[in-house]
Order: C-alpha cells, then structure tokens, then sequence
C-alpha cells in the first residue's frame, strides 16, 4: 500500500479550490506570506483573490495537541480514508422474470445471503421486467441499488478492502445476469496513526471586484463578501467542524486599493493531524538505516 501524508494547509488549500472549480467560482486562490503582497499589486486587473497566510500577523502559527491513539503503538497501516466501494452490474434490461424468483446476495462477507424475492404484483409485466421496476423491488442492507446505463448496479456502502458484493445466484440471476464472482473494493479504509493535532492560525485575505462599475462603492462591498462566503462554504466542507473563525476586519484603505474597495481578512484556526509514517529512519553511524514497523491490528 502507499499513501501520501500533505500539509494540512495545503490540503486545505487544495480542497477550497477544488470547491471553487466545482461551482465555478471564479478566483485565484494562493498560499503563502508573500502570496497576498504580489495578489494586491495586481489591482482591479487582477483575478478575484483569496490568499491564506500560514500565521496571524505576529507570526504565531498555532500549537500542538494530543491526539487519540498517542503512544508507543505500532502504527496501523490500515489506510487513509481512500478505496472505491465493490461493485456489480447486471446485463442490460429489461428482464423475462417470473414470479416468486430470488436473488441472493452476500454484502461485506456477511455469512447469511440476503434474500430478494421478486413478486408479479410489483410489476406491470414481470416477464418484461424494466430496471426501474427492478431497482425498486431490490431492498439489501448495506449496500444501495442503482441504475447504470440501462443495468442494475448493486454497490457496497463500504470502501477499501473489505467492502465486497456476492451475488451467490437465485433463480432471478438468469434473467439478471449478475457474476457470481465476489466483486471487491480496493484501496484504504481508516486512519494513519496520528501523533498530535496541530491547531493552526492562518489569516485569510479576501478581494474581489465588481468590474461593471469600480467606482461604485456598494458593488466592490458585495463582491467581496459574496467570494468571502464562498470560501466559508469551502473551509467548512474540507475542514468541517474543526473550523473556527475569528476576528473579521477591513484593511484600512492604502494606495493599492484608493479605487476598487477594500480587502476582508478573518482570522481561521483549525486542526488537522501530524501523522505517524509507516517506517522510520535512524542515523547511527554509515549511512541510512530504515527500519520498517511492523503492522497492528488495533
């Protein structure tokens, strides 16, 4: 298995302007100390701008925390919250069915199949079965049922490696055409060890500009809070409740900004971890050493 362990601001970062492009939000979203300098020199030329300072303006960058799981454990290599779900499509509908046939389904390794029973009564003509009739007739816990370009797709709630769908045959599977080769998932499920949290500070500098009028007060005001809210929408889905805000101020009304309004900056603590690494290297002497933890399973 591999994994990647980020800066969290970064990944935060990263998350704001994956937002951004899925709701075509348009802004330029930077990090970094001198990142909201060179962002102001551009003027109303510029692109709407959000910039994220790794500190408040004395230079403190938060504090560190315990975290859960803290200690001498070996580190859990079972994952970091990625996999894809298992899967499995029928053949195309619709479907010569015949009343009282079922369906039997293992979700996740269950030991007992779950058993689908498909009723004449549920159909307009079960013989002729459409993929919407089916779906609807198709309960199973643990898994959620769909369609997917004219087939039944039967897909596990779960990721990673022990997510699983068998469907194990049934006298329906003849119209259904389900395999009944057990589809996995694959990829990680859970948490890297963390050490501690970091709670960090950051500042966030917002600016946009209303380019139908600069001169028009009111429209630079609304421009900004409205990208401002964007980026409270943002910061929520990726950091979620570990996000905090602060003190909110309009920066005082410098040469750069005599003509096109003036730039929000909030303040935002949040945390994120400090992981543990799958292995870890010591210097003693010649050379790198790297010596592999062994896998726990709790």
């Amino acid at each position: 298995m591999s994994f990647t362990i980020r800066s969290g601001l970064v990944s935060l970062v990263d998350g704001v302007r994956d937002y951004f492009s899925d709701h075509s939000v348009t802004a330029n979203v930077s990090i970094g100390w001198n990142e909201r300098t060179k962002q102001v020199n551009q003027g109303a030329g510029g692109a709407n701008r959000v910039v994220f300072t790794p500190s408040d303006d004395s230079g403190r960058g938060g504090r560190l925390a315990g975290a859960h799981h803290v200690g001498s454990r070996d580190i859990n290599l079972v994952g970091s919250r990625i996999g894809t779900q298992a899967k499995r499509l029928s053949v195309s509908g619709p479907f010569a069915l015949s009343d009282g046939e079922i369906l039997n389904v293992k979700i996740d390794g269950e030991v007992t199949a779950q058993t689908i029973t498909f009723s004449a009564g549920d159909f307009a003509d079960i013989s002729a079965a459409t993929v919407t009739e089916v779906i609807a007739a198709m309960s199973l816990t643990g898994a959620t049922v769909s369609e997917s370009s004219g087939k039944v797709l039967i897909t596990s709630e779960s990721k990673g490696p022990t997510s699983s769908v068998k469907v194990e045959g049934g006298t329906a599977n003849v119209a259904l055409g389900f395999s009944t080769v057990q589809a996995t998932g694959n990829g990680y499920e859970g948490q890297v060890r963390a050490l501690f949290n970091w709670e960090r500070i950051c500042v966030v500098s917002v600016w946009a500009v209303d380019t139908s009028n600069v001169d028009d007060e009111e429209k630079q005001i609304e421009a900004t809070e409205t990208l401002f809210e964007w980026v409270l929408r943002a910061v929520q889905r990726q950091a979620q409740m570990t996000a905090q805000w602060g003190d909110i101020i309009w920066t005082p009304n410098k040469a750069y900004e005599r003509a096109f309004g003036r730039e929000l900056r909030a303040s935002l603590v949040f945390k994120h971890p400090m992981f543990d690494v799958p292995t870890e290297t010591v210097y003693p002497g010649v050379g790198e050493i790297t010596k592999t933890l062994k896998v726990s399973g709790g």
